[in-house]
């Protein structure tokens, strides 16, 4: 009896992908689902700006010559080559970096049994964090919010803040004649560009303590931290302090009212942003909801 090469072939176009990664094209997602009928193995790619998409499954079919029994004979490695050469200006979007999504890419094909393919969805419920695959097994899948996503909001906090240290407390009509368009340096404080402030420090000192749990108290240690040892600021250096900040510190340090000092630092706008940047990432990733929200009434109220 001949052999029936349509799984063989499939999963030899994820491996595809991987060649792909490889030569730089890291923005390139895989999201395999199942049809309706759970016959038919679907796969889109999409670029991880999800403003591109392909559908991948369709294309191995054409090179199947509309016969899936056959064995596709190319490698994974040719069959990139095709790809790439077929598909130009779709690949030259997937250009770029993007290691967290490759490494997990990687260890979710080193999973996959011989002819063993993967699905996102179908049209029966599938579990919430994992690909279903066609044996019967489950991959967990990456994380909606990762750790790339996390350092780029983290670090959009210190950009902005740093664009806007050397005009601070300039007029609305002075920056609309004169607006900033680029890193610039010295102005308000006399700081060289990219020198950020204490929004961001007190966002970087919150969001380490996150890393280690929900405590206040090692939250309190590292904003003292921060005033007194320069931790977590730009330069070494600590500039700027509000009165409200300064006296609360102060107050954290001599170990008055340790559980909530700590989040009484700053003006309402200020901590209001510190809270929602690295806040909504701890209770995402952890789900501990209640103290967050606590934090935020006990700030806000």
């Amino acid at each position: 009896m001949e052999e029936n090469f349509y799984m063989t072939n499939r999963q030899k176009l994820l491996f595809m992908v991987q060649e792909i990664h490889k030569r730089g094209y890291e923005k390139l997602r895989v999201i395999p689902s199942l049809s309706p009928s759970g016959l038919s193995w679907r796969c889109l790619f999409i670029v991880d700006t999800k403003k591109e998409e392909f559908i991948a499954s369709n294309w191995i079919y054409k090179h199947e010559k509309e016969d899936s029994s056959k064995e596709i004979r190319l490698t994974a490695k040719e069959l990139a080559d095709l790809f790439i050469g077929e598909n130009i200006e779709f690949i030259n979007n997937c250009k770029g970096e993007n290691e967290e999504y490759t490494r997990w890419y990687s260890q979710m094909l080193n999973q996959l049994r011989k002819d063993e393919l993967p699905y996102a969805f179908a049209d029966r419920e599938t579990e919430e964090g994992f690909w279903h695959t066609s044996k019967g097994n489950k991959i967990k899948t990456l994380p909606e919010v990762t750790t790339t996503i996390i350092k780029s909001a983290l670090f959009g906090v210190a950009v902005g803040d740093a664009l806007g240290v050397p005009v601070e407390f300039n007029s609305r009509e002075t920056l609309s004649k004169n607006p900033v368009t680029d890193m610039i340096g010295y102005g308000t404080y006399n700081l060289p560009a990219g020198t950020w402030s204490d929004d961001s420090s007190l966002t970087f000192c919150l969001a380490e303590a996150l890393t280690q749990d929900f405590d206040l108290d090692t939250i309190g240690k590292n904003l003292v931290r921060w005033y007194h040892k320069n931790f977590w600021t730009a330069r070494g250096n600590v500039f700027d302090v509000g009165v409200t900040t300064r006296h609360a510190i102060s107050r954290l340090a001599n170990g008055e009212n340790r559980n909530w000092q700590a989040v009484q630092m700053k003006a309402k706008v200020e901590m209001a942003r510190l809270c929602e940047c690295s806040l909504c990432f701890f209770t995402y990733l952890t789900n501990q909801s209640t103290n967050a929200t606590t934090l935020q009434k006990k700030y806000h109220h």
